[in-house]
């Protein structure tokens, strides 16, 4: 069974099937809610992200319909160290170097691009953030909330697992900075 669209005629509108009074065959039309605009490129990111790459299309993009995309020039501090951590950002656009200061000197453990991510560990841990990231050139990060990263962790044991991997992978790239650093 068919039952009109909100304007009166069948098929019009932003509609969605669904069964009508227990009768699986019997279906009809109702209005969908309306959706956030999603960045299609915030999507495209998802993809290209290690982390999220395992994701479906849907999922990637009801996580991208979260994010906040904030520019960031030359030499200006998008994270400190030792601050909280409510967010894991992605770089879209530019380069950002990874920094931590270990008895009294400011050590660099590397630099990320497209698709890299940070902020990982302080939004698993709920610890306060465990280095700096500067802005090495003109950059664009998109930011997600811990409470958005945290209900696809919850969701997607996949997506913990990638996100725990690369904390190790930076936890061992700053030992193996500090320990150079030395001798």
């Amino acid at each position: 069974m068919l039952v009109a669209g909100p304007t009166g005629r069948a098929g019009m509108g932003l509609l969605a099937w669904r069964p009508v009074d227990g009768d699986r065959k019997a279906r009809r039309k109702t209005r969908r809610p309306p959706s956030r605009d999603v960045d299609p490129q915030q999507v495209v990111l998802l993809g290209e992200s290690l982390l999220f790459e395992s994701l479906s299309e849907d999922r990637r993009r009801l996580l991208a319909s979260k994010g906040v995309v904030h520019a960031h020039r030359p030499g200006e501090i998008i994270i400190r160290e030792g601050e909280d951590g409510d967010s894991l950002f992605l770089v879209v656009s530019g380069r950002v170097r990874i920094l931590i200061e270990r008895d009294g000197a400011v050590v660099e453990i590397g630099s990320l691009a497209r698709p890299a991510c940070f902020g990982e560990a302080s939004v698993l841990s709920g610890m306060a953030r465990a280095e700096t990231v500067e802005a090495l050139e003109p950059t664009r990060v998109v930011c997600y909330a811990r409470d958005h990263v945290m209900a696809i962790v919850r969701r997607y044991p996949e997506v913990k697992k990638r996100i725990e991997a690369s904390v190790l992978g930076r936890a061992k790239a700053a030992l193996h900075a500090i320990e150079r650093r030395r001798i």
